[in-house]
């Protein structure tokens, strides 16, 4: 449906479509633009092999809110990181997300939220297994907070383990309580995300955020 409608899109504007729907098993093929859904290993081959080839790229994702309806669409990156310089009003935020206010938070900040991603997006990105990156960004929180803000304390919001599996806890850190986001914002000081919806909420929220890039690894 996706692909319908981007080439309906594309025609409307004059562009000569000739689309093509690239399963695992089918490689790059010669266009000057490639549009990749979601963050998987054989998305993250197609977008390297289209970077080589100096492609335009496109990637859709699920919407930063109301996900089941909405998707983002990102030029040239996995996110947008251009949207600081968008100047369209905020009309069509507030008619999604209508009760976006900053959430109550607690004026005596405890903690130092980090929000783990899922392993699918840890592959794309070339971060390695999900629960060795947590713990070694956990690590490297602390020696921060020892120095700096020894009054804080790093809490791990790992993504759900299946059902009877132990949630590993990286040595010296909190594991988050099983509540709402917006009730771990409350006591933050800031959250640390490298590429979760939960850095938007963060924002929403009011609270600082710190983005961890592709390149920032350990």
């Amino acid at each position: 449906r996706l692909c319908a409608d981007l080439v309906e899109g594309f025609k409307r504007h004059g562009v000569d479509v000739h689309a093509s729907l690239a399963s695992r098993d089918i490689g790059l093929l010669p266009a000057d633009l490639t549009v990749i859904v979601g963050v998987r290993r054989s998305s993250y081959r197609l977008y390297k092999a289209a970077q080589e080839a100096g492609q335009q790229i496109v990637m859709l994702d699920k919407g930063y809110f109301n996900r089941g309806k909405y998707h983002r669409i990102s030029v040239g990156s996995p996110q947008p990181s251009y949207i600081s310089k968008v100047t369209e009003d905020s009309s069509r935020f507030d008619s999604i997300m209508p009760n976006a206010t900053h959430h109550d938070r607690n004026g005596d900040p405890r903690t130092i939220l980090y929000v783990e991603s899922t392993q699918k997006y840890y592959n794309f990105h070339e971060l390695g297994d999900v629960t060795e990156y947590s713990a070694n960004v956990c690590a490297q929180l602390r020696t921060v907070v020892a120095r700096a803000k020894p009054y804080l304390s790093v809490v791990y919001r790992p993504r759900k383990a299946p059902t009877g599996e132990p949630l590993p806890v990286p040595r010296g850190t909190v594991l988050a309580d099983p509540v709402a986001m917006r009730e771990l914002f409350k006591p933050a000081h800031c959250v640390v995300v490298h590429g979760s919806n939960a850095g938007v909420e963060a924002l929403v929220a009011g609270v600082t955020l710190l983005v961890m890039t592709q390149s920032f690894q350990f």
